[in-house]
């Protein structure tokens, strides 16, 4: 049974998200210092290791995604949490390059099995006219987290970061107690491998990619990534290169974080009263992508701030959650896991693209003088992936509409 926005289960999720996040967020912001200055691990070294850490669960997502369809949401949960409690454990006790690779591989392993499933418990818990509420205050407990986590690992001393991994597997020790006492998904009848989905889990991925509907929609995905990535990568660098900015740049993110917060909820309750989840989706792209183009006209530091962050911000938070529901709506019963999955493939593919080529074109940019007019090219970009996703939105929709008839 569908529960509503008020259920106990629902909410034990969102603090779930929030612990969840709170958690890794006391350890990434002091994660390098702590490798090179006290596990005496070289810069490169150090950059192995946040690489393995980030990129893993993007490039697993899919695969976790499936299994969780496959052998039960619930069951994927708590075997994501087991294992994120395992990595932070071991982190804590790594004193070897490879120790900390190989732990965070399993973090990676971890967050791909959560995720996904996470992403699809909330679709399964809320009606479908509810769930783009539903994910804006998942998205609301994901950033109060991530602003609350640097908080409190500040009052960690660095060279004692070690406690921080102690208490973050705390942290996922007691969602984990909360998840298998509370949380009952009901997809099919019961929460089993044969009530999730009846295929293999390749015929699951097969399935997935088969999905014209997905696919074309992945364009928006992969779109919203190449902006997100303008403004954690381009936006600094133009910040430190134009207004000599560099102590100042934390307010970009620290005002994007707690914007999110404050916007997350009331722009996405007004939209959804006259939009369909997908047509937000659109409009959050063309925001993401002015705000970035915005920064053509900044001739202070204090606009990229007031207006370019505030642009920008807005859009992420009408498509952040809108991307969770389309994918949750398009997903079939017993693939909604995989979708969610496949949609962090399309986000890792995004970010991958925004950069090696803004970064690469902001490069050419300012060795070329050019850096006041290629915000417009960044512009474009969001407008072009607009365009196209609506070009084969469209064909898809003639297309199944002759199959039908």
């Amino acid at each position: 049974m569908l529960a509503n926005m008020r259920s106990l289960p629902l909410w034990i999720m969102f603090s779930g998200f929030f612990f969840i996040n709170c958690g890794a967020n006391m350890v990434i912001p002091f994660f390098g210092i702590y490798l090179t200055k006290y596990m005496h691990l070289s810069p490169a070294q150090a950059g192995m290791v946040l690489t393995v850490t980030v990129g893993t669960p993007r490039a697993m997502a899919l695969f976790g995604g499936s299994v969780a369809d496959r052998f039960g949401i619930r069951r994927s949960m708590l075997c994501g949490l087991g294992i994120l409690i395992f990595s932070a454990l071991g982190y804590a006790f790594s004193q070897s390059l490879w120790a900390f690779v190989l732990n965070a591989f399993i973090t990676g392993v971890g967050y791909s099995l959560f995720t996904p499933a996470g992403k699809a418990a909330v679709a399964a818990m809320t009606a479908e006219e509810s769930r783009v509420l539903a994910f804006s205050l998942r998205n609301m407990a994901v950033n109060i987290g991530a602003a609350a986590g640097p908080v409190v690992g500040m009052l960690i001393t660095v060279e004692a970061l070690r406690t921080t991994f102690l208490l973050t597997s705390f942290v996922y020790f007691a969602f984990l107690l909360l998840v298998w006492l509370f949380l009952r998904i009901e997809r099919g009848g019961r929460d089993s491998p044969s009530a999730s989905v009846s295929f293999a889990v390749i015929k699951n991925l097969v399935r997935v990619f088969n999905d014209k509907r997905l696919l074309v929609f992945s364009v928006l995905i992969i779109a919203f990534y190449i902006m997100l990535a303008q403004f954690s990568l381009v936006l600094p660098l133009f910040a430190a290169d134009r207004f000599a900015a560099q102590s100042e740049i934390g307010m970009l993110f620290t005002g994007n974080a707690l914007l999110m917060i404050a916007a997350q909820y009331p722009p996405l309750a007004v939209f959804s009263r006259y939009f369909t989840a997908a047509h937000i989706a659109v409009i959050g792209v063309i925001l993401t992508a002015a705000g970035i183009g915005s920064a053509a006209f900044a001739g202070q530091f204090a606009y990229l701030v007031s207006v370019t962050l505030v642009i920008f911000t807005i859009g992420q938070s009408l498509i952040m959650p809108s991307i969770d529901t389309v994918v949750a709506d398009l997903a079939p019963d017993g693939l909604a896991a995989s979708y969610q999955g496949f949609a962090g493939l399309a986000a890792a593919v995004g970010g991958i693209l925004g950069n090696t080529i803004g970064g690469a074109l902001y490069g050419w940019a300012k060795n070329h003088e050019w850096i006041s007019h290629v915000w417009g090219l960044y512009f474009a970009a969001g407008l072009f992936c607009c365009l196209l996703y609506a070009v084969l939105q469209r064909t898809v929709n003639r297309r199944e509409e002759r199959g039908s008839g």
